[in-house]
């Protein structure tokens, strides 16, 4: 795998584009920063997922490309797979043979991935809540740029995640509470007839 040319270095392209992008909302920002490391790095699918439901069980993906270009998210067990390392040991990278080392996952099979690189997402309060990774049909030759880069890149889209999963809970319970008082007004509403 080979960087594409560029006056700056990788880490100064990351950081250029989070300075950038600092207002995007959260599908809009996941997917620019998705395509960007793409472009950086010509690597052939990267993803941000959330863990399903506050385990490390599953993750969700928010955001997936494959050749640059947006596909649909999709959900997958992280038993077996490079993920799985980065759920409990933070920033995991291999350059080549990434599938020989995970016999377990058949995606990095059928999806012919040599390469992979992913670091966890963490909220303010440092819980797990999600991942950043890539995939490569090809050897990374500039792992430790690429380290870096996710590692960056990380802070920002964990608290974006982070905003976005408190956004979902607010949302969750004004729903609660409107269902409880939409109750307490039928109650009213027969005690008066």
């Amino acid at each position: 795998m080979v960087m594409q040319k560029s006056t700056q270095t990788p880490v100064d392209q990351i950081l250029t584009f989070l300075a950038h992008h600092h207002s995007d909302d959260a599908d809009i920002f996941f997917g620019k920063l998705l395509t960007k490391i793409h472009t950086i790095f010509n690597v052939d699918f990267a993803f941000v997922g959330k863990l399903h439901s506050g385990t490390s069980a599953y993750v969700d993906t928010l955001a997936f490309i494959a050749d640059g270009q947006p596909h649909e998210n999709f959900r997958y067990s992280l038993k077996g797979t490079p993920c799985e390392n980065v759920v409990n040991e933070t920033t995991c990278c291999f350059s080549s043979s990434v599938a020989a080392q995970f016999p377990e996952d058949p995606h990095l099979v059928e999806m012919d991935i040599d390469s992979y690189a992913g670091t966890i997402l963490r909220s303010s309060s440092h819980s797990p809540l999600g991942i950043l990774a890539i995939m490569s049909k090809s050897q990374i030759a500039n792992i430790d740029e690429l380290r870096r880069v996710l590692e960056i890149s990380s802070m920002r889209a964990a608290s974006t995640l982070e905003l976005l999963l408190a956004g979902d809970e607010i949302r969750k319970t004004n729903e609660r509470y409107h269902a409880v008082v939409e109750d307490q007004m039928e109650l009213v509403s027969r005690y008066d007839s």
